[in-house]
């Protein structure tokens, strides 16, 4: 009995063609023909002149390759890198898997021949092992080189590792923004005036009723439109003083936590509350401080106050101003990582613009009209919502990552274009893109995972 053992690299060095497509064999020299498959990759041969049994592992099925033209009786089925004919030329592909098969279809080697002494099936291309096509002794079928298993999937066109190009979609990463309202009696002042838009309302009464605007209800119709038209933000709400306490009182935590689901809840508990009390700012801004240091979710978070008037309650007492102890605890709160953003009710709010600059905002938002609050709102959301976009999915080389935003290619720059944040699923953009988003003028983020070298296109179909 003589028995062969092949490498891999005697296996190539026989195989006269294996190229990455599908072709047919050439025939064999023993009467038989080979099918079209892939190339062969052997991690051992073991050919046995009397049985001929052959164990092989290897991607796709490329036909025989002679290596003895003096057996007799040597005749290859469809398919498989095999003994006894020339090798023909195929594509890699996937297919069936056998280990250890006889020249007969292999064991569950993709469709071959039979193991008997009829004629061989067609014979399918190897997958994770096997060879594929007819048993000695019997006539060689014809068929085709089925689709060979890959290794590791398969060989791309210059023989490097796999890789496909994938477009992936993202998604917009939320904001959190806590609306820390002052409902004080003066809201129920009008917007433009200190003074009451009704006679019953108490004194004075302003002299222009039939255009006069109070207050709380500018405030909650800015409130309803800025909720609904809002992206990518997550809302909750905290009252001051606190209705439940009043004078000056805060209660802890807030009266809506902050979710992607708190809209509807937070319009309805504004439009059930009316202004009483005094100004306790300082409280307010503390429970505020603190319950955000309780949202661990990921997101950016900031603090929206809007008031009317100098903050009091300084030791609990209505009539004493407490300028300073607010403005102590707006820096707090901008040092814990919660920016300050300040809308200023009426025409009487003092220099609301200290409190935007402890609060790391710069300047106060002025609103003596319904529009002054619905622009105020709308531009602090803007500045709020972020520009941050998660995958769905992780790239695989983040080095070969294009970014697109409403189909057209984005540079990958730090300072105006898109970069990784705090891991590789995280898109953050800047500059230009970062402001057309911001702006509504562009919202369509995706992601093209390319192969090693390939350029990636300026505009997605």
């Amino acid at each position: 009995m003589v028995k062969l053992r092949l490498g891999f690299a005697s296996l190539l060095a026989m195989s006269a063609s294996a190229a990455c497509g599908s072709g047919s064999g050439h025939p064999g020299s023993l009467d038989g023909t080979d099918g079209a498959g892939g190339s062969a990759i052997d991690t051992a041969v073991r050919a046995d002149v009397g049985d001929l049994q052959v164990q092989d592992t290897g991607i796709g099925g490329g036909g025989g390759t002679r290596f003895d033209a003096s057996m007799p009786d040597l005749r290859t089925g469809a398919g498989g890198a095999d003994v006894g004919g020339q090798s023909g030329s195929g594509g890699v592909g996937s297919g069936g898997s056998a280990s250890g098969g006889n020249l007969d279809g292999g064991q569950r080697g993709g469709s071959g021949g039979s193991n008997n002494d009829s004629e061989a099936g067609g014979g399918g291309g190897m997958g994770d092992g096997g060879l594929d096509g007819g048993r000695p002794d019997s006539a060689s079928g014809s068929g085709d080189g089925g689709a060979g298993g890959g290794l590791d999937g398969s060989l791309d066109d210059t023989g490097g590792a796999n890789c496909a190009v994938v477009q992936v979609a993202a998604g917009r990463l939320p904001a959190d923004i806590l609306l820390l309202l002052d409902r004080s009696a003066s809201m129920n002042y009008s917007i433009a005036q200190d003074c009451y838009c009704t006679s019953t309302a108490g004194t004075p009464v302003c002299a222009e009723l039939s255009s006069c605007t109070t207050r709380w209800p500018a405030l909650t119709a800015a409130i309803d439109s800025t909720l609904t038209s809002s992206a990518a933000i997550n809302w909750g709400l905290k009252l001051y003083a606190s209705p439940i306490a009043g004078g000056c009182s805060v209660s802890a935590g807030v009266e809506v936590p902050i979710s992607a689901a708190s809209v509807p809840v937070i319009q309805s508990q504004v439009a059930n509350v009316s202004p009483a009390n005094n100004t306790p700012t300082t409280a307010a801004i503390n429970a505020a401080a603190t319950y955000l240091k309780t949202v661990v979710d990921g997101n950016s978070k900031a603090i929206l106050l809007a008031t009317d008037g100098n903050p009091n309650c300084a030791g609990g007492s209505s009539t004493t101003s407490d300028l300073t102890g607010a403005l102590a605890a707006i820096a707090a709160a901008k040092s814990a990582g919660f920016p300050v953003y300040v809308v200023g009710i009426g025409p009487s709010v003092f220099n609301l613009d200290s409190f935007a600059e402890a609060g790391g905002t710069h300047s106060y938002y002025p609103a003596t009209s319904p529009q002054d609050l619905t622009d105020a709102l709308k531009a602090i959301t803007t500045t709020v919502a972020t520009c941050s976009f998660t995958l769905s999915t992780p790239p695989p080389d983040p080095s070969n990552v294009a970014v697109y935003c409403d189909k057209s290619l984005v540079p990958k720059d730090d300072s105006n274009g898109w970069s990784f944040g705090a891991n590789n699923q995280i898109i953050v953009f800047t500059g230009s893109a970062c402001a057309a988003i911001a702006s509504g003028a562009a919202s369509n983020v995706q992601a093209l995972f390319s192969c090693p070298g390939a350029a990636a296109p300026p505009v997605l179909p």
